[in-house]
């Protein structure tokens, strides 16, 4: 297993390559090396880490609304105009997303199959949304791209035809994953009923949405420019623990272990090599980064080693402080 961290404005990139021994001892080594002499998916993340750094993040709330309205009108006709004036088919695609969209309940047991373990994964820590970290994936030979969702608990896509610029509404604008979500709504004893139930008024379910093979349409989720062709990638949405809430360090780090675990068990189980994974449930959820990142570092290392070809940590670049606390967790 090996890990790669980009720092802002820096020409050198970071590597620690961590033993695959049998007695499942950790042993790092540090080589710096230039730019140019990386692979390129590696160069691709570390250009976009570099952007995203530059770029002013700004955003119309109304531009927003009026995206999260295209897409739902795309969603309802399956079929998009690209930027070269060509109308781009997505119904079949999009139909098959949705009728295989697979509910997880809270209180089935997952465990990761025990012949999938033949990867010697490697991990990226970037500045940049998820939607251009998928996309930057694929184009680099991703197979079977996952991309982890930190859900709303309650409401599918959060406030996403509202313009808000969470995490899941921006996934939610870059791809069609939002008709997905919505047929679970008000299904009894699924993922946002349950979570309205009192047992889980204070802290979500770990009931989880499987969405197979679902159509991104736009470059990024910001400016949200419409691609030439869109891209398949799967997700999970899975809703995080409530640190604010559950208020106990012991508590928190268990619920985050439990619903991490859970989701990397069902990418590994659908199949996924190349994850995106997020600083999960940070920010309106109150989870600490460190505890975050070392949660996803202990699975990654141990339950679910070798599941995994390439595995991307996208931080939002207006997030700094969660960018750093990953990256000196895999850093040591």
């Amino acid at each position: 297993m090996g890990f790669t961290f980009f720092k802002k404005n820096e020409e050198v990139v970071k590597r620690h390559n961590i033993s695959n021994s049998s007695s499942n001892r950790i042993r790092t080594k540090m080589v710096v090396q230039p730019i140019s002499t990386k692979t390129s998916f590696s160069k691709s993340i570390k250009t976009m880490t570099t952007k995203a750094c530059h770029e002013r993040l700004s955003f119309s709330r109304t531009h927003f609304q009026q995206l999260a309205e295209e897409n739902a009108e795309i969603a309802k006709k399956g079929k998009y105009l690209n930027n070269q004036g060509n109308i781009i088919d997505i119904g079949q695609s999009l139909n098959y997303s949705i009728q295989n969209s697979k509910h997880y309940h809270h209180s089935e047991s997952l465990s990761p199959p025990s012949d999938n373990a033949t990867h010697d994964t490697r991990m990226y820590v970037c500045y940049g949304l998820t939607v251009k970290a998928a996309l930057k994936l694929t184009k680099h030979g991703g197979k079977h791209v996952g991309v982890l969702n930190s859900a709303h608990a309650t409401k599918p896509g959060e406030k996403f035809l509202s313009g808000c610029l969470s995490l899941e509404s921006c996934i939610c604008r870059g791809s069609l994953l939002w008709p997905c979500l919505t047929q679970f709504e008000n299904k009894k004893n699924t993922i946002y009923t349950i979570n309205k139930s009192d047992e889980f008024s204070l802290s979500p379910s770990s009931c989880a949405i499987y969405s197979p093979d679902v159509p991104i349409i736009r470059q990024d989720a910001l400016q949200a420019d419409m691609l030439d062709e869109y891209q398949k990638v799967s997700f999970v949405s899975l809703p995080p623990p409530n640190a604010f809430e559950l208020a106990d360090d012991k508590l928190v780090r268990s619920a985050l272990k439990k619903h991490i675990y859970r989701a990397l068990c069902i990418f590994a189980e659908n199949k996924c090599e190349d994850l995106v994974l997020c600083a999960y449930g940070c920010g309106t959820r109150g989870n600490e980064p460190k505890m975050v990142a070392e949660v996803f570092k202990d699975i990654l290392s141990n339950e679910l080693k070798g599941h995994f070809s390439r595995v991307v940590f996208a931080i939002n670049p207006r997030k700094e402080d969660e960018y750093q606390a990953f990256a000196s967790v895999f850093e040591n």
